[in-house]
């Protein structure tokens, strides 16, 4: 290996620790879609944690809820991971595997979350009410949190939490599901998370409302596929910071989730160097937790100087935390020149653009 690559390995490999959340150098991977989609790209969970490369992994997707569309229970989705050839009598899959893996990578102290909603599937998840999300929470719980179950996909493991990617512009019921899954979580002494995955333009048209009346731990915001991309003069993290004066939670931490290879996203991809670029500029906000990587598919086969882009991207998040910074602060951020805020804080792309996000991962 170049000997600055050998410096930034050696840099990541002795700071790896468990997740801490109130770390600004946490890295957090996308895992269940297989977004390369050949039959060796995805491996199988326990493999992405072996290395110690991850501080946190999210499982992808409950892809149809409340309701599958064939049976009154919720869909999953994790692509070649585990399929219908292994389920119960009511369709849900039963990942014996996977169960496996959630137990040894919690064993490492790597958290894993179980992700709602994802792009694929927007017309086939939501809630028709308050009541309706209410009554889901307690599914969740039961289905894979500390409940009971005859149908546990995943059997007597216990997920640390859940993420949500909502993509499909109905709020309804979000708030009412996240506080009804947090009632449930006061009776362990396990620790539990609840993330939300918004797209970077501002405010999120799916999972405004949850930012702004419930109890969200970190928000792994995506920068691709959008006009406020990394690497672009639209990029807007000073405007999330901005913002979380509006949040419920004013301890939340902010991610830069990216596009993890260039087949990852439609567009949007930034090679490492530009990610080490703007973790210079975006790093010393005490609201910043890490990066996130859509997906581990996608990350551990783009390769450079021999190392994967979990391991690019992590060794300089970690040399960057460890090095000298400018004082932590979350006032007078800084937004580009190029900008054009309304009252309401939200970016107003190019005139001339009749851009409309999309998003072919989560």
């Amino acid at each position: 290996l170049p000997i600055s690559t050998f410096i930034l390995l050696s840099l990541f490999q002795l700071s790896s620790a468990a997740f801490d959340l109130n770390a600004k150098d946490n890295m957090i991977l996308f895992w269940g879609q297989n977004s390369k989609s050949t039959d060796t790209s995805q491996q199988r969970l326990k493999y992405y944690c072996d290395p110690r490369n991850v501080d946190m992994v999210i499982i992808s997707f409950i892809s149809q809820f409340p309701f599958g569309s064939s049976s009154n229970a919720p869909t999953l989705n994790f692509a070649n991971a585990c399929d219908s050839s292994s389920s119960f009598n009511n369709g849900l899959l039963k990942c014996d595997e996977i169960a496996q893996d959630i137990s040894y990578c919690q064993n490492l102290g790597i958290p894993i979350l179980l992700s709602l909603g994802g792009s694929a599937g927007g017309e086939s998840y939501g809630f028709d009410s308050d009541d309706e999300a209410a009554e889901f929470a307690l599914t969740l719980w039961n289905l894979f949190g500390e409940g009971e179950s005859n149908t546990r996909p995943f059997g007597d493991a216990v997920i640390d939490g859940f993420d949500l990617d909502i993509e499909n512009k109905d709020q309804t019921g979000y708030p009412t599901l996240v506080s009804e899954l947090r009632s449930y979580f006061k009776s362990s002494l396990k620790k539990y998370y609840i993330s939300a995955t918004p797209q970077c333009p501002y405010p999120d048209e799916s999972l405004g409302d949850v930012l702004i009346q419930s109890d969200i731990d970190f928000a792994l915001i995506q920068f691709y596929n959008n006009y406020c991309n990394i690497g672009t003069d639209y990029f807007n993290f000073d405007q999330w910071v901005q913002n979380i004066q509006n949040f419920n939670n004013k301890d939340i931490k902010l991610y830069l989730t990216l596009a993890a290879a260039e087949s990852a996203a439609s567009f949007g991809y930034v090679s490492s160097s530009i990610v080490a670029q703007t973790l210079d500029q975006i790093s010393s906000y005490s609201s910043f937790g890490g990066v996130s990587l859509w997906d581990a598919s996608q990350a551990y086969t783009n390769q450079e100087n021999g190392l994967n882009f979990v391991q690019q991207v992590n060794a300089y998040l970690k040399s960057n935390q460890q090095s000298p910074s400018q004082p932590q602060s979350q006032s007078q951020p800084t937004i580009s020149s190029d900008y054009s805020l309304d009252s309401t804080s939200t970016i107003t792309p190019p005139s001339s653009s009749s851009f409309s996000p999309i998003s072919t991962d989560s």
